[in-house]
């Protein structure tokens, strides 16, 4: 269950509540005039953080706590994410080869090439508190540091801006598979996979399950077709390249087409635009690969 309070949104350690999650911060970031690219890419770098509290910090148990906190300074961004878990290990943290087609492993790397900085506190009876920086367009600090090259430091301060109100986020329960997935067959012995909705933690499971019996049931070629899907993260993103590489190994291939700007941009982040396939249109893709 999701409650909001003024000026943060706390949720459940439960991936159903990351997309209420995702509808707050986004109309809390719109309040304070952040372009919408912008937003896309915090809204990611904080989910990212929230489903590695869930994962990590909570080890899957649900109905722990995660808060989440925006304030808005007249030249920068601070979200703190916080939870009450076991605490991040700096000490274990290393970056992913994004040589190697990792298919886990992202999140952290993501967050560090969306904020301007990142700064950890641990120093607490419990868990871990996560403050992101994002500079406005022509505010940076000539001495800060690239979203591409920030790195985790320590940091127990809160910021004293004033934080924007919550105005709530409808809760509703959702048991069973998260996205819609329609399946269908093409010529050349393709198969169309057409999911529709988020593919996040929440959805990543159902949608491995779903290539990985069309792979083990014979179909080697895979065309994912994201045209309706406005949000990947570093979970989705581990199932299609863990399907990627059962599709190869068994002699054929998984292609993507129809992808949204968001969805493009954490390919782009990742390097896995050069890895997979992407074509504009499924028509185009139908094309290519007959």
């Amino acid at each position: 269950m999701v409650s909001g309070a003024p000026g943060r949104f706390s949720m459940s350690s439960e991936a159903e509540d990351l997309a209420r999650l995702r509808a707050w911060l986004r109309g809390a970031l719109g309040d304070l005039g952040v372009e919408r690219a912008v937003q896309a890419e915090l809204v990611l770098a904080v989910g990212e953080l929230c489903a590695n509290s869930i994962e990590h910090a909570y080890e899957g148990r649900a109905g722990q706590p995660i808060h989440v906190s925006v304030a808005g300074h007249a030249d920068r961004l601070v979200i703190e994410v916080e939870d009450f878990g076991r605490a991040f290990d700096r000490s274990r943290y290393t970056e992913p080869d994004l040589d190697s087609l990792p298919d886990h492993g992202l999140g952290i790397h993501l967050v560090h090439r969306i904020a301007d900085s990142v700064a950890i506190d641990v120093a607490r009876a419990a868990g871990t508190r996560w403050t992101l920086v994002k500079y406005r367009p022509g505010a940076r600090s000539a001495g800060s540091s690239s979203g591409t090259g920030s790195r985790i430091g320590s940091s127990g301060a809160r910021s004293a801006a004033a934080e924007i109100p919550d105005d709530g986020v409808p809760s509703s329960s959702r048991s069973g598979d998260i996205m819609d997935i329609d399946v269908t067959g093409a010529a050349a012995g393709i198969t169309v996979v057409a999911p529709q909705g988020d593919l996040d933690m929440a959805a990543a499971e159902q949608m491995k399950r779903t290539l990985t019996k069309l792979l083990d049931d014979g179909s080697k070629k895979l065309l994912i077709d994201l045209g309706k899907v406005g949000y990947v993260d570093s979970s989705g993103m581990g199932a299609l390249v863990a399907s990627l590489k059962q599709a190869r190994t068994a002699g054929g291939d998984l292609r993507l087409c129809e992808l949204q700007d968001d969805v493009r941009a954490i390919f782009e982040m990742t390097r896995l635009n050069k890895a997979v396939t992407i074509h504009a249109s499924r028509t185009e893709a139908l094309g290519a690969w007959t």
